[in-house]
């Protein structure tokens, strides 16, 4: 799921490289994504028909919550789709201020450094930053079944991007 059409492209590139057989990629806002995972049963699987499968159309019904690309079983058909309620696995992999990508880096040293504080150091900015990853944070773990395995990344070291989204995240999740 990603909002930019150019690395949802350079994903579906991705995906065909390296033969995925079970994945959708959206091109949507990953604070709002809810559209749940699923899996496909093939007749051979011995799986009743009635138990609560969809049609691929049925499943998307709406064109928002149509995957821009499917690997061949979401595209064929094949079998009965059967919603699930969460996933297995969820990667936040959080837009950022880049501080610790190198090629960012080299960007910025050609430049003489003197458009990175303009354009990553602005306080409203960097606010407006911080609470998106959050939301795409909390959004990944709403989507994320109980005991599955959550990543949150960024490419940035700075704590306010990692260390204090996570403990954000954490105190408003905490149980009671």
């Amino acid at each position: 799921v990603d909002i930019s059409r150019e690395r949802v492209g350079a994903a579906v590139g991705l995906a065909k490289k390296y033969k995925l057989l079970r994945a959708r990629i959206f091109c949507t806002d990953g604070q709002v994504f809810d559209v749940p995972p699923h899996a496909i049963l093939d007749d051979a699987s011995g799986e009743s028909v009635d138990r609560g499968g969809r049609s691929f159309d049925e499943l998307y019904s709406s064109q928002q919550s149509r995957p821009l690309w499917s690997s061949y079983p979401y595209r064929h058909r094949l079998g009965l789709i059967v919603p699930e309620v969460q996933y297995d696995r969820v990667l936040v992999d959080a837009p950022c201020t880049h501080d610790g990508s190198i090629k960012h880096i080299r960007k910025h040293i050609a430049s003489d450094w003197k458009y990175y504080e303009d354009r990553h150091y602005e306080r409203d900015e960097l606010e407006q930053l911080y609470n998106l990853q959050l939301k795409l944070l909390t959004n990944g773990f709403k989507m994320l079944r109980p005991g599955g395995l959550l990543v949150y990344s960024t490419c940035s070291q700075s704590a306010a991007q990692n260390v204090l989204i996570i403990e954000k995240f954490l105190n408003a999740n905490a149980q009671e």
